[in-house]
């Protein structure tokens, strides 16, 4: 939800990345698409992803409850193309297996439920962006990034046909550098198939003893930057080094800068990137016309800055109300730069006095839609 202006608030489209290999909304993806939500993930009864998947229009599991595959042979399919070609992928990156495409190799269940953020569903054929493998369709798994406050969580779980289980959950962020692990182990005499006849040959054990492991890190280069100002003029170095090199220290700050570029125009431009300093338009400017006014709200660590002063490469400057909200006039031009800094002043630190953030915003406008 995003809020506009006060108590008013409107729901934002789902945004997809499969469909195109680019930021598209749902509603203009070409194909037919569906999403399924972290919170539909975890609502679901079922632990394992292939029998998450069962249950979405169009898709095809020839499996039943009991098969233990352990995730590694794929029985989906898809618009009826056979299970070698559909094609399944974690993060964007491809699990198929073309040397042995035909038994339809997929290591895909060997993920926890817990470390997935949402499953992209692409129904139709995808072989001009994807190869004879999305012939069907594609399932992109997309897995969460760490999270910026630290999350762990520990489940047990028992049941029927000495079925017992156990996951573990951890992700956090330090500094530009962030990880996230999961595990899951489940041991079952799983699903018993009874011959009605007695016949011990045709009586089936589905026996499973799984251990799933999961494990992402990631690092973001900083974009801060030490600067002091000297009776010499301003330096990129800390007051520690300026102070060695015998340069008189007048202050020094950290400079910090975002960036975020629409691409296309869709609702989704109004949703956040999750930036700490960020441009948020309540409407697509990309739609805009010159000379039309647009809203646009200012955000640092998530909350609104109110008298703070919103640029264009132009010059115009529009400054934020109460509710973060400027208003700008688009300019007579196809690209749009609107850029704001935001100064907090530090006390008890022997390297800096204050930190400058720096946040801009780019688009093309006068998109004739």
């Amino acid at each position: 939800m995003a809020t506009e202006e006060g108590s008013r608030s409107q729901r934002l489209d789902e945004v997809v990345v499969s469909a195109t290999r680019s930021e598209i909304a749902v509603v203009d993806a070409p194909q037919s698409v569906t999403v399924i939500s972290e919170k539909e993930i975890m609502a679901s009864p079922f632990e394992r992803v292939e029998d998450i998947l069962r249950f979405s229009a169009g898709i095809y599991n020839t499996s039943h409850y009991g098969w233990q595959t352990g995730g590694r042979i794929s029985h989906l399919s898809m618009r009826g193309t056979g299970r070698n070609r559909m094609l399944m992928m974690i993060d964007g990156v491809p699990l198929n297996d073309n040397f042995n495409n035909t038994i339809a190799w997929v290591a895909w269940g060997l993920i926890p439920r817990e470390a997935i953020e949402r499953i992209e569903i692409v129904r139709g054929p995808t072989s001009a962006a994807y190869g004879s493998e999305g012939l069907g369709g594609v399932i992109n798994i997309i897995t969460k990034n760490p999270a910026k406050k630290r999350q762990s969580s520990v489940k047990a779980t028992a049941g029927s046909g000495k079925t017992y289980g156990a996951s573990a959950f951890h992700s956090q962020t330090i500094s530009d550098a962030g990880f996230l692990v999961s595990a899951d182990y489940e041991q079952s005499d799983g699903f018993y198939m009874v011959d009605p006849e007695g016949i011990e040959a045709y009586t089936t054990k589905r026996h499973r003893d799984s251990l799933k492991g999961f494990g992402k890190a990631t690092y973001m280069p900083g974009d801060r930057t030490n600067i002091v100002n000297t009776t010499k003029g301003k330096r990129l170095m800390g007051r520690k080094q300026a102070e060695e090199e015998g340069l008189a220290v007048l202050s020094a700050f950290f400079s910090t800068h975002y960036a975020k570029s629409l691409f296309s125009p869709s609702d989704a431009a109004k949703k956040s990137a999750g930036l700490r300093f960020e441009i948020l338009p309540l409407k697509d400017p990309m739609r805009a016309k010159p000379g039309d006014e647009i809203a646009f709200k200012v955000l640092f660590d998530e909350k609104p800055l109110s008298g703070l002063s919103l640029y264009t490469q132009n010059g115009d400057k529009a400054t934020t109300d109460a509710a973060g909200t400027a208003r700008l006039t688009m300019p007579d031009t196809d690209k749009v730069l609107l850029y704001a800094r935001h100064r907090i002043d530090v006390k008890g630190d022997d390297q800096k006095d204050y930190e400058i953030f720096t946040t801009f915003l780019t688009f093309e406008a006068n998109h004739e839609i």
